[in-house]
Parts: structure tokens; sequence; C-alpha cells
């Protein structure tokens, strides 16, 4: 869905649009069948630091590359081998090629300029050679492992040719060979490793110099705007979708059905939709909320298939991407997803299709009659209580009974947040992150994000609550004192921590995201003063640092557990583009523009 025109085309249509971007001097280029996961954290490190742009279909742009300082390609070389002589003309004229990850079976050795044969080893730990070489500046005779591995290592190669920069237990993972006036980088670690800042970093600032790319001054992405950085955002996420055949009959012949493609279902991936359709209303650009309304048509549709498949055969051929909500066990499995998809039937004319009200009335269902509770009704987790939960469920709950006008859904939306407030929620107004039932009391931590669901679920319930509902002043005062705790934790930058009390712990992604939306939206909605939209306004201008040229989204804390320490939170990874920062960035700028709109209106 990104731009795949050559770099002058390219910067000649964003200045008619008004952008600021520069021209690329970085090509990414992978198949359309490969995955854009294989890249590992380089097009963003690597776009934060220089101009870039990507092609995902399999092609290369028409024309001269030499404008381009580097050209990276993943994953399946042999959808390169028509453009072979090409891309090595591109580097005997002194131009660098990167081939970054290339998978052994979807890749002819003869592809190389210089014999090299892949294995299937995929190593999960790599050790960076003693040398002085420029690539290795910051790397150099320093090991990492990862938890699984990722990468096919290099079997043979011609040692008079390649020099090996990097080696795993099974053999080279990274070579680089001159050709010509030009250099050839071979790269064989991917997933766990090159997703890691500590590893890619370093090595993407080297690729930099190596190349001779202009560096982008920092400023430069602070100065957009925030529509440009949430369409940005927005557009990173999109792919391609395709609905299934919905084939019945034998299960030999539903088992060969066509499969949809381009769907997913997790909590995270439901926050980022939600985020898409935000941004669709505060720049009015419909192309993110269109594809979130196909995306969900195509997951009801499917799933409906699917239960059809288990009702017939008592199994199913292949989820596409839906396996979470087939096993439907958990408030992960359904909350989030359920909630944006509601919030779409309300404000973004999706088509009510008897598959997606079916789908949503089974989750509704799920959450009021089947998901765990405490005795008192607090939905729950065995014997703990996840902040996280909050989010999981309330939001949808709200919404739902909105659409449904069922006035009970509310009141658990409701009731469940005072529930959680009476364990969680601290004198100082922010949260705990969780609460350990048998042992009575809270863990011991504010975890940043854990207050960001919160505070969405705050903000998600009290936008659907009608006025005379018993609990409204309630919530209203939770909110305020929870926005008023955020306050003095609010660092120079604009960002709040990982662990929002803490002031040595690292400025976080997400968390600021969704403080920064739910105080515009307070802002915007009348339920606090409209001078606070400067604390959102200021985390906004922080999150523009964490957002790269291409969409890409930095120092967003991986799924986190209940920790009973602080190190547990401060040595959580923070891999690329991981799934919790794009959605509520995206909110963040979207609810932020509105605010701003509206409060100039005078419409609040």
């Amino acid at each position: 869905m990104r731009c795949a025109l050559c770099p002058f085309l390219c910067a000649l249509l964003h200045a008619v649009a008004g952008c600021a971007a520069p021209v690329p001097s970085v090509l990414f280029a992978r198949s359309e069948g490969s995955s854009p996961g294989n890249w590992g954290a380089l097009p963003a490190l690597l776009g934060s630091l220089t101009p870039s742009t990507s092609v995902d279909d399999g092609t290369l742009p028409e024309g001269d590359l030499s404008p381009y300082g580097l050209i990276a390609i993943t994953t399946d070389l042999n959808a390169y081998m028509p453009e072979r002589q090409r891309l090595l003309d591109y580097v005997a004229g002194g131009g660098r090629l990167v081939l970054w990850f290339a998978d052994d079976e979807r890749t002819d050795p003869d592809f190389y300029p210089y014999r090299l044969e892949l294995s299937d080893s995929d190593p999960a730990q790599i050790t960076f050679a003693d040398s002085p070489h420029p690539l290795l500046a910051g790397l150099r005779g320093r090991t990492f492992r990862a938890d699984a591995a990722g990468g096919d290592v290099v079997a043979d190669w011609d040692r008079a040719r390649w020099q090996v920069l990097a080696q795993s237990p099974a053999g080279p993972a990274m070579l680089l060979c001159a050709y010509g006036r030009g250099e050839v980088l071979v790269v064989q670690f991917h997933g766990p490793l090159s997703s890691r800042a500590e590893v890619t970093g370093p090595l993407a600032d080297n690729l930099v110099a190596w190349a001779g790319l202009p560096r982008l001054d920092p400023a430069d992405l602070q100065a957009r705007s925030v529509q440009e950085v949430i369409l940005a955002v927005a557009r990173r996420q999109m792919r391609r979708l395709q609905p299934g055949e919905p084939l019945l009959g034998s299960w030999e012949q539903v088992s060969r059905a066509r499969k949809p493609a381009g769907l997913a279902w997790s909590y995270p991936w439901g926050v980022t939709l939600y985020g898409m359709l935000q941004v669709a209303v505060a720049t009015g650009d419909g192309a993110p909320a269109a594809f979130v309304l196909e995306h969900n048509r195509l997951a009801a549709q499917h799933y409906d298939y699917l239960r059809r498949q288990r009702r017939v055969f008592g199994k199913t051929a292949g989820t596409a991407g839906l396996d979470l909500l087939m096993r439907l066990d958990c408030l992960d499995d359904c909350g989030a997803m359920a909630a944006q998809a509601a919030e779409a039937l309300l404000r973004h004319d999706a088509e009510p299709t008897p598959e997606l009200l079916a789908m949503l009335g089974i989750i509704a269902d799920y959450i009021t009659y089947h998901q765990s509770r405490f005795p008192d009704g607090t939905l729950c987790r065995g014997a703990t209580l996840w902040v996280d939960d909050l989010y999981m469920s309330v939001p949808f709950l709200a919404r739902w009974g909105t659409y449904t006008e069922d006035r009970h859904y509310w009141d658990d939306a409701a009731r469940q947040l005072l529930l959680f407030a009476s364990r969680l929620q601290d004198e100082d107004g922010l949260w705990f992150h969780g609460w350990f039932e048998t042992e009575g009391r809270p863990s011991p931590c504010k975890w940043g994000r854990g207050n960001g669901w919160a505070m969405l679920s705050e903000v998600a319930v009290l936008s659907e609550l009608p006025q005379d509902h018993p609990d409204r002043e309630a919530l209203l005062r939770m909110l305020r004192h929870h926005i008023q705790g955020l306050r003095p934790h609010q660092a120079p930058s604009g960002m709040w921590r990982q662990v929002v009390d803490e002031p040595g712990l690292w400025e976080e992604t997400s968390a600021t995201a969704m403080f920064a939306y739910s105080i515009a939206g307070a802002c915007a909605r009348g339920w606090i003063e409209p001078e606070n939209l400067d604390m959102a306004a200021r985390a906004v201008e922080g999150l523009k640092r964490k957002v790269t040229w291409d969409g890409s989204v930095l120092d967003t804390c991986s799924g986190t557990g209940i920790g009973r320490d602080l190190q547990h939170y401060a040595q959580r990874p923070r891999p690329v583009n991981d799934g919790h920062g794009p959605g509520p960035v995206m909110l963040a700028g979207a609810e932020l523009l509105l605010a701003q709109e509206t409060l100039r209106a005078g419409r609040r």
C-alpha cells in the first residue's frame, strides 16, 4: 500500500500534496507473497535516519536505479531473477545492494554475484566479527541471542570473494563482497534477532555511513503535521484483502476452498483498526476506514463459514487468522476487535450483515455470561485481575448497549469500571497493573500502558452512557482523578514513562498515546477544562519523534504480564513496530485534531 514509484515522481507527488517527505535514498523491495515481518526493524530504523520508500509487489521501479544510494531486497530473491543483471549493473556502477534474509527455498544460488549457497538452519544466536569494518561499528565482537530462531544461514560460499561479518553456530549470517565499484551485503538473520533495536539499530546507522546516504535531521520528523504522521501510520497498516471461497460439500471440497487473505484477529489489531477509523474522521481520507469495514466484513463472513464447518465436520480447514476468535476463551480473544467493529456500525456506516451481527452477538454473550468473574461480578483471570481486561471488555459492552439499545450492557460496563477501580485505582489517581485476589492486594507498579487501558475504557464508557445514568458522575470523578494523577509525571518531551511514576524508566509510546487520546477526548466532550488540551498536544509532539517517515512506530513496550517488581517492567523489550503502538498513536493524533476543531468551533 506504500509508494512504489520512482524517487523523483514520489517526491513530486508529495510536493503536490503539500507533504514534507524528502526524496528517498533507500529502496526496500519484497515480493507480494513475502511477509513484511521478514524485514525485522530495518525499514523503521533505517527510515528514521535517511529517506526511504518501498515496493511490495516483486518489481523494481522503471528507469535508472542509480539515484538510490542503497537497495534492499528480502525473502524471495527468485522474484527478482529477471532484474538480476539490472541490479548487478547498479552495484557495478557504485550502488550498495543489501540482500536481507533470503529464503533458501525461494532463492536460486545463481542470483548472487559469486558462489553462495544457503542452508535451512535458522540462527538463534549471532556473533559479529572482531573486525574494524565500518559496518560493524557498535557491533564488533558482540554476541546476541534470541528466544527463537529465524533466518537461513549460509552453507557454502566463495571464500576468496565473500568476507564473513557475522557468524552463527550453524554458519555465516552476514557476508560482504565487492562487485565493480559497489558492494553486496548478505544478511541471513531475521525475526527475533532483526526485530531488536539493539541489533538492527547500530547496523542501520552503519548502513547510512557505508552507502554515503544523506541523514535526516530529527527536526524534520518533528516538523511534520499531525495529519501527515497519523496517515503515514494508517497507510502502513493496510494490506491486500481478498475474500475466501466458502464452498459447501464434502470435507475434501471444503479443505481445498480458497481462504481469505489479509485478515488478522488480536487485541492490538483491534486497537489499530479503531485508530484507522478515527484517522479517517480526523483527516477526511476515507481509505483507512474503507479498509477496516472490508476487513470486518470478510472476518465475519469467514467466521460464519468456520462455524458451519465445525458444526458439520467437527473441525475447521484453516482459520485464515481467526484462530483466537474460534478459540474464544478469554477477553483478549474478542473484546478489542468487537469494540472497533461496534464503533464501525455506530459511526462509520458499516453494513450490519447477518454474519457481523451474529459474530458480535456471540462475543457479547461470551463476555456477559461465560467469562470468569469474582463473586462480586468483576471480570477476572482466575485469581488475578488485570487492568488490561477493562479495554478487552467494557468499550465493546458500552457500544453494544448503544447499538442494541439494551441498557444491561451499559450497566455492566459502568459497574466493571467501578469494581476494577475499587481494587486498582490508588489515592493519587493512577492505577496498579493487577490485583491478587487471594492475597488481597494490588501488584506494586503503575504500568504505563495499564493506565492507558484504564483511561481508554473510562472515555469509551462515558461516551456511550446516557446523561441520566446513575453511575455517570462517579465515572467522571474517576476519569478526572486519573488525569490529574498523570499531570506531574509528564516528561519535558511530552511523553510518559514505562511505569508512570518512575522517572528513571524509558519514555513509552503506547501509554503516552493512550493518555493523549483520552485527555483530548475529555476536553472535547466538556468533561475537563479545555486548558488540559495542552497536555495532549505536548504528548503528540513527543510522539512525532517516535514515528518514522514510513509510519513505523518506535519504543513501544511488548505484551506484558503482571510484574511483582519494577525490574520486570524496566527490562521489557521494545520491538520496532510492536503491534501495541500504531493504534494508540493514530488515536492520539486523530483525537487531538478533532478536539482542536471542536474547541475552535465552540461545540463542546
